[in-house]
């Protein structure tokens, strides 16, 4: 079974960007109020954010890490929303 991981190191190439910054902008890439529709919104909303995914146990800290990531999410509006293409490699949101 082939399974994504999120590593615990995340390069980034811009002064103050860390894995969590560049975590909550792609969540922001995708529909993070509905359940995740493939693997890479599944390890961003579910993994990386820790969003609560209906059905699932998850411990106290975690609830609340989620919690809080989806408020912050909701502060955005998204306006348009363009899934996950293979071809070109990118998934895209508009926001408000």
């Amino acid at each position: 079974l082939n399974k994504m991981v999120i590593q615990d190191e995340c390069p980034t190439f811009t002064e103050g960007e860390n894995k969590e910054t560049v975590l909550f902008q792609a969540a922001l890439a995708a529909k993070w109020r509905e359940p995740p529709r493939d693997a890479l919104d599944t390890m961003v909303l579910k993994t990386g954010l820790k969003l609560p995914q209906e059905g699932e146990q998850a411990t106290e800290e975690d609830l609340e890490e989620g919690r809080r990531n989806l408020a912050r999410l909701d502060e955005y509006s998204q306006l348009a929303f363009t899934p996950f293409d293979p071809r070109t490699k990118k998934t895209e949101g508009k926001l408000i």
